[in-house]
């Protein structure tokens, strides 16, 4: 089991989230003052300022809401769906190029569980700091080396799954084939159209076979008594995912 060092206090009412971070007996809930650690019971509803809270373990889509943050994250639906496409898994071995603030780096934590391994590539030292942040502070992190340097000077080699997400992953593309395995999965994020050609493309040229390009989205729904519709505001675009299978030897 991990090391659980934070919770979520979820609004019932609203949806809004908070977290609780520390430990002692009493605890500073964001944006809602302190309360005993004794009433933060998993699973139950407690009341505090006057409404209702659910108290819960953090959940993939709360990443982005409850860490620190100097990049931008990626939304958690896209970085399941490299996880997915990649065959992230109980045990496996993982790379990562371009961590940012860790919003990938952690779900593939919780995902890997104790018997895998993470290598995690930023090379900007100040995303570093908080990234270092922000995985000490869900308990993580025994199975996971940071290495605050370019991706291309990666030295690892055998992985089971690389997650790339760098402006220009086409770059990269004998780093990824040095750096996995033989049938290992590469997916890389990109934001735009060209940098999706540009990185399909050079898979394509290169050592990897079953390279394809996904766009991810994702359509929320309105469900109560009365009607069930799609959200008028939908985020019709998360970006491109290019994956490919590395062929050896």
């Amino acid at each position: 089991m991990h090391r659980i060092r934070m919770l979520i206090l979820v609004d019932l009412e609203t949806g809004r989230r908070h977290r609780v971070v520390g430990g002692g007996e009493l605890l500073e809930v964001e944006g809602l003052g302190l309360i005993s650690s004794e009433r933060l019971v998993e699973g139950s509803v407690i009341r505090l300022a006057g409404r209702r809270f659910l108290v819960r373990r953090p959940l993939p889509e709360d990443v982005p809401k409850v860490l620190r943050r100097v990049a931008q994250f990626n939304s958690p639906t896209v970085n399941q769906y490299m996880m997915m496409r990649a065959g992230v898994r109980s045990g496996s071995f993982v790379v990562e190029a371009g961590a940012g603030s860790g919003g990938l780096t952690v779900m593939v934590l919780w995902a890997i569980g104790k018997g895998g391994r993470l290598v995690s590539y930023e090379k900007r030292k100040e995303f570093a700091e908080v990234l270092k942040r922000n995985v000490k502070s869900l308990g993580l992190g025994d199975n996971w080396i940071l290495k605050v340097e370019d991706f291309g000077k990666a030295s690892e080699s055998g992985a089971d799954a690389l997650l790339v997400d760098l402006p220009q992953p086409w770059e990269y593309v004998d780093v990824i084939a040095r750096v996995l395995r033989p049938g290992g999965r590469v997916c890389a994020h990109c934001m735009s159209a060209i940098q999706a050609w540009k990185t399909h493309t050079s898979l394509s040229d290169g050592p990897f076979a079953e390279v394809g390009t996904y766009e991810v989205l994702e359509r929320p729904w309105v469900v109560d008594e009365r009607r069930m519709r799609p959200e008028f505001e939908m985020l019709g675009h998360h970006g491109f995912v290019v994956c490919a299978t590395r062929v050896g030897p």
